[in-house]
């Protein structure tokens, strides 16, 4: 009986860990996908209007999930090259709401920054 407990507990443990690591992972893909888009952007349209810059991330950033606002995105044009700096708060809950873990996203993007 007392083996049978022990490998509830450890199975427990495992299910809570894995559930864990998915809401964190979450934030992680939320930000890679944010931080894509506006790669893409600076790489392939720097030249788009404003507006149509800051509807392609707000589209990016609703599809996974978040709700990012005016003051979260800054865009700065020096002659031809664009710069995108975003900031925003993204959080995980782990599971039975035992933690809240918090994170400050910060994406700085400029020409100069991408890879090639």
């Amino acid at each position: 009986m007392g083996k049978k407990i022990f490998w509830v507990i450890v199975l427990l443990l495992i299910a809570y860990g894995t559930w864990s690591f998915i809401n964190v992972l979450r934030v992680k893909i939320r930000y890679g996908s944010i931080a894509d888009q506006a790669k893409a952007i600076v790489k392939y349209t720097p030249h788009e209007q404003n507006h149509k810059i800051l509807k392609k991330l707000h589209a990016k950033a609703e599809e996974t999930g978040l709700t990012l606002t005016e003051e979260d995105i800054e865009l700065f044009h020096d002659g031809t090259d664009l710069r995108i700096y975003i900031t925003y708060a993204d959080s995980a809950v782990l599971p039975f709401g035992l933690k809240t873990i918090y994170y400050d996203q910060e994406i700085d993007v400029s020409k100069g920054s991408i890879e090639e």
